[in-house]
């Protein structure tokens, strides 16, 4: 399901896709936000993921609104999306990265459950190779429904790719907490201290390898042109991109392209 975005709201928006939206909430008190999503599922995984990780992880306040949506007050906020990043001073660049390094560090740190999965079904693909065949069993119901022959063609030249080199691919460690949809529209920035003070949308949110969300960040561009944007970001994260790291996040690229294709961003296999 996703938003009608022919659909009129009398809230200005400040960011959003089909999946998401971040708008202005009147109060003549204080400045505050609606957070809404297209429909009770993805608010609720949202909600579990945040119930799982609330004495690690501190999100910005916030209430529940109505069945789809949470308001809720925050300090001077922007997207990173709508910053002018051309226009900044190299040391607010770097500073701006190695937060969001640091950010996203300490979420793929925090002790999460064996297994892959939805936040609520993590505990019914064991490994990550079960996860993935799920991954790929739903891909290919999605992909006999297209009707572009092209896009059909093309999808099954990279589905068979994934499947082939899924043999070869095995992540060492435990999975991690990860964001899933991490792109720039959901990247919260405080404008005063130009650092990421988080991620606003968790309706994607699962157990995945840590270097799913890294790959979300270069196939959504967050880095820009900015040269010292990723290494800023690296030293934030504190890793070194070792060639078998590297090898993963290219993995999990081409995995979020075709999921871009076939028109199911980051979706989540339960059983």
């Amino acid at each position: 399901m996703s938003f009608d975005t022919t659909a009129n709201s009398a809230a200005p928006l400040i960011a959003g896709d089909h999946h998401w939206q971040w708008m202005e909430y009147a109060n003549d008190e204080e400045r505050s936000w609606l957070f809404r999503w297209p429909d009770t599922n993805s608010l609720e995984r949202h909600l579990r993921f945040l119930d799982r990780v609330g004495e690690v992880y501190r999100p910005l306040p916030t209430r529940r609104h109505d069945q789809t949506s949470l308001v809720g007050t925050t300090e001077k906020l922007a997207p990173l999306s709508a910053l002018d990043l051309q226009g900044a001073s190299l040391p607010r660049i770097k500073s701006l990265f190695e937060s969001l390094g640091r950010w996203l560090r300490n979420l793929h740190d925090i002790p999460a459950p064996p297994g892959f999965g939805d936040v609520g079904q993590e505990s019914s693909f064991h490994t990550f190779n079960a996860f993935m065949a799920e991954n790929f069993r739903i891909l290919g119901i999605r992909l006999r429904a297209l009707d572009s022959d092209v896009v059909r063609d093309q999808s099954v030249q990279v589905l068979a790719a994934l499947r082939n080199e899924l043999s070869a691919f095995h992540p060492h460690g435990r999975s991690a907490w990860t964001v899933g949809r991490l792109t720039p529209s959901r990247i919260a920035v405080s404008t005063e201290q130009y650092r990421v003070v988080g991620v606003l949308d968790f309706g994607a949110a699962a157990l995945r390898p840590p270097e799913y969300d890294i790959a979300s960040l270069r196939i959504h561009r967050i880095f820009g042109e900015h040269l010292a944007a990723e290494r800023a970001f690296w030293s934030g994260y504190g890793a070194a991109r070792t060639c078998d790291l590297k090898r993963r996040i290219t993995y999990f690229e081409r995995l979020i392209e075709l999921e871009h294709l076939l028109d199911r961003p980051a979706h989540l296999p339960s059983t």
